[in-house]
């Protein structure tokens, strides 16, 4: 059984029902003691958002099995997609059947997945792939490899000493991760200020030390430094690394083993920051602030090529701008993070 619920036109109805309308809802919303009497299998559709404070659909069902509005979101936007690509002309002619008896060009991962047995010409991933495929050996890859989008791996300083610790005045670390050059140029109160954001939001304020130093290269330049000892940054995924970069663009990021730096990379401005649970657009007026009262339009932030004075910039520096109401920010400001939002701002 499918139940399609919708937004209660308010608006539409005149003012005739403006004193029923509590009624009105209370008849369109789903109630507690109806669960029981649903026959297995139902489903609840919406076409979203909902109101955030008077839901046709209690937020109680989001994590239930009648949820079926999630899936009809997800395939509405990629049917949009399509729709609005073939209408203008930017896809259709590639979707031509190849004529009979054509072969179909296809992976090595497809063939390998024919080989083991798998069954369909599926495209499967190096892992799965080996162990379908006995003795098959697939090396461990560091998780940086698929983050090309906003992190750079610098060449040349492998196997250096870790001689930045000194510079502010820490033990060199054995094993760890360095994460230097944080608002190279700012002020003293924003540098500390920005250390703190990133240690707080990515928990790291049980470890290590940090500090504000100055570069051989540019003596002039103030720039932050936090050393975390022990932590392993291939056991991260891209949510956390992808919140470093978007929080400390322009900033550096070395690997320590043994006292040594094996890896450094170079950390931009992530292309798209979303689902993230401390973002937020600081414009009222836009229908992602909490004040809009919007459940199903979480933030969502693009990258702009211009910096925080306005110039052209590439993409280790410069802001946001929201996705629905292109407002601008700078990108530190789209943190909820008070001690950083607070303050002046960078220059």
């Amino acid at each position: 059984m499918i139940w399609y619920f919708n937004m209660l036109q308010v608006v539409r109805m005149g003012e005739k029902v403006l004193d029923k309308v509590e009624d009105l809802r209370r008849a369109v919303t789903f109630q507690h003691e109806f669960r029981d009497r649903l026959p297995e299998g139902t489903k609840f559709f919406h076409p979203l958002p909902r109101d955030s404070a008077h839901p046709e659909l209690p937020f109680w069902l989001d994590h239930t099995d009648l949820n079926g509005w999630d899936q009809q979101s997800q395939n509405g936007f990629f049917t949009r997609i399509i729709l609005l690509g073939m209408l203008s002309g930017k896809l259709g002619d590639e979707f031509m059947s190849p004529p009979v008896g054509a072969l179909t060009p296809f992976s090595p991962q497809m063939m390998a997945s024919q080989v083991a047995g798998i069954g369909t010409l599926t495209p499967i991933s190096p892992q799965i792939m080996a162990s379908q495929v006995p003795g098959m050996m697939i090396p461990s890859i560091s998780p940086m490899i698929d983050m090309v989008d906003f992190i750079k791996e610098l060449e040349g300083n492998n196997e250096m000493n870790d001689s930045s610790s000194r510079d502010v005045g820490l033990v060199p670390l054995k094993t760890g991760i360095i994460i230097k050059d944080l608002a190279t140029g700012q002020s003293v109160d924003k540098i500390w200020a920005l250390m703190y954001m990133v240690r707080s939001i990515l928990n790291l304020n049980s470890i290590g030390g940090q500090g504000v130093y100055c570069s051989s290269d540019e003596p002039k330049e103030l720039r932050g430094f936090i050393a975390v000892p022990d932590c392993d940054i291939d056991s991260w995924d891209r949510q956390p690394l992808k919140r470093l970069a978007a929080m400390a663009p322009g900033s550096t990021l070395d690997v320590i083993e043994d006292g040594h730096i094996c890896r450094e990379y170079r950390l931009q401005v992530p292309p798209r920051i979303y689902n993230f649970p401390d973002i937020s657009c600081k414009n009222k007026a836009c229908v992602s602030h909490k004040s809009q009262l919007q459940h199903e339009v979480p933030p969502y932030f693009l990258r702009i090529a211009t910096s925080a004075t306005g110039k052209p910039s590439h993409t280790e520096t410069g802001a946001f701008t929201c996705k629905y109401c292109e407002h601008l920010h700078d990108f530190w400001k789209i943190w909820d993070y008070k001690e950083t939002t607070e303050a002046d701002g960078f220059a």
